[in-house]
């Protein structure tokens, strides 16, 4: 869709810059209005496209969440991919460059590791709190049957 919407952008454009020369030969008034939203048009279907990317990763994560039943194991594997990703040639080409977290937000089509991994460990649930003892029902069979313990040949008493 941003690729249909830059080039009908592109196309109106064109269209309004050959219809410029009849447009001051009239002495009509010149679509500013249209201008501007012919030029808009393409960045705000890019601004879109990247937040939908952004919303599928998120999307992607709590899928993968729920596939392994272990929101923690998938956020350790997405903070350890962020650190090792790219680092040997980081370090190399760029020795002043402070990581991953140069940029606006709204330009990445990757939300911020942290805030995944934050989002995935929200997931966790606590551990399940088993009722004590002095509170489950205990039935033991035959306990009103008192009986002597016997003595076998065997010597085995029971």
């Amino acid at each position: 869709m941003a690729g249909l919407t830059r080039f009908m952008a592109l196309f109106g454009l064109v269209l309004l810059l050959l219809n410029l020369p009849l447009l001051l030969m009239e002495r009509e008034p010149l679509p500013w209005l249209l201008v501007l939203l012919l030029t808009l048009a393409p960045t705000a279907g890019a601004l879109l496209q990247l937040a939908l990317s952004r919303t599928r990763e998120f999307d992607a994560d709590l899928d993968a969440a729920h596939l392994t039943g272990d929101p923690e194991g998938v956020a350790s594997a997405l903070d350890r991919i962020e650190r090792l990703q790219g680092r040997f040639w980081e370090r190399v080409l760029f020795a002043g460059h402070r990581g991953r977290g140069g940029g606006p937000s709204l330009l990445r089509t990757h939300p911020d590791t942290r805030e995944r991994v934050r989002r995935l460990l929200e997931l966790r649930t606590p551990p399940p709190v088993l009722p004590s003892l002095e509170d489950l029902p205990i039935h033991v069979p035959f306990a009103h049957v008192h009986r002597r313990p016997r003595y076998r040949v065997s010597g085995y008493w029971y």
